[in-house]
């Protein structure tokens, strides 16, 4: 089972309970027993656990008795402002392809509990939601909360409805009502009961230009994004372990089995653990790889060469090619953008 004891911002928090009270939902007992309190969620960058924001779920499923819909009703009320940040990183990408690569990328920054990937074809493109962690009790509540969020974030950020020409989800049939809302607001209706939650599009529409695209505005977001993440990355429970034995290493970084022997685990036990933190022992390796390259460019006094290999890597162009998919930018026009500060 994974561990839901991360950081994000209260917003989402008061998504919900917005929503409770539009429909005469006690507020008080959406709360109850969650620890969440009206100072957190009245302060500018209150923050939550998400296991805080699973409880606050279950409090309002069991109020409404959980009526078909209710996840659809509450992921049309996730707008880009609730986002803070990330949204507008998104929404100030120069292409539909560039805001799901940072979308993804900074992914812990959004409120989605199901896992989210792209998969790309010669003339297709299609969206993964992936529920395979979630609590069995919240579990189709979420997936089609995410859904319908990502649809009602991509019709922001595009200022239109991108046709999809399939969509499947997991979740039973909610019925003829609700399936008419679901063909408004993502122009099909869902084939339920299926194997997967996949909406699937033409691979054009990746590569259109984004109507509020602004460079300056995407940099400083993605900045930004970035920072709130490291203050997230705290040292604490075995990934953060794991982070401290790399940082003692950089360049030669220890592989999992000997990170294992020394935390006195086997490598099982320790990708287990790690798991369980929502953690992979070589994205904690990406992790500590892409803030010491921040870091070192930052200094100017290495050459990205040097920076390569001070990384542990066999040549420059994997770095060159780690630290794209990071940044959205190379390290030289990374370290360029510093220097003008």
């Amino acid at each position: 089972m994974k561990n839901w004891n991360f950081q994000r911002y209260a917003s989402s928090a008061n998504v919900i309970l917005e929503f409770a009270e539009s429909i005469a939902v006690s507020r008080s007992k959406c709360l109850a027993g969650t620890g969440i309190t009206e100072a957190i969620l009245s302060a500018s960058h209150g923050e939550i656990s998400a296991e805080q924001e699973l409880h606050l779920i279950r409090n309002l499923l069991e109020q409404t008795g959980n009526p078909p819909g209710l996840g659809f009703q509450v992921g049309q009320r996730y707008k880009l402002t609730a986002y803070g940040i990330w949204g507008f990183a998104l929404i100030s990408s120069p292409t539909f392809r560039s805001a799901i690569e940072i979308g993804l990328r900074y992914l812990d920054l959004s409120y989605a509990f199901t896992e989210i990937k792209l998969v790309e074809k010669p003339h297709q493109a299609e969206v993964y939601l992936t529920a395979e962690n979630l609590p069995a009790d919240v579990e189709h509540f979420l997936i089609e909360r995410d859904a319908i969020a990502t649809a009602t974030m991509q019709r922001e950020i595009y200022s239109s409805l991108i046709p999809v020409e399939e969509l499947s989800l997991t979740i039973p049939a909610p019925g003829p009502e609700i399936e008419a809302q679901y063909k408004n607001v993502m122009g099909t209706v869902p084939r339920f009961n299926s194997d997967c939650n996949r909406a699937v599009f033409d691979a054009r529409f990746l590569d259109v230009p984004l109507p509020r695209a602004n460079q300056q505005t995407m940099q400083m977001s993605l900045e930004q994004c970035q920072s709130i993440l490291q203050q997230r990355r705290q040292l604490t429970g075995v990934s953060g372990k794991v982070r401290t034995l790399l940082l003692d290493s950089p360049g030669q970084f220890p592989s999992m089995e000997d990170s294992a022997n020394r935390l006195c685990v086997t490598s099982r036990t320790l990708r287990r653990q790690l798991a369980t933190e929502g953690k992979t022992y070589r994205g904690l390796v990406d992790e500590v790889r892409q803030d010491l390259a921040e870091a070192l460019l930052q200094t100017g006094h290495m050459t990205i060469e040097e920076i390569a290999d001070r990384l542990g890597y066999a040549e420059p162009a994997n770095f060159f090619h780690a630290f794209k998919r990071w940044k959205g930018i190379t390290p030289l026009m990374y370290r360029q953008t510093q220097q003008t500060k």
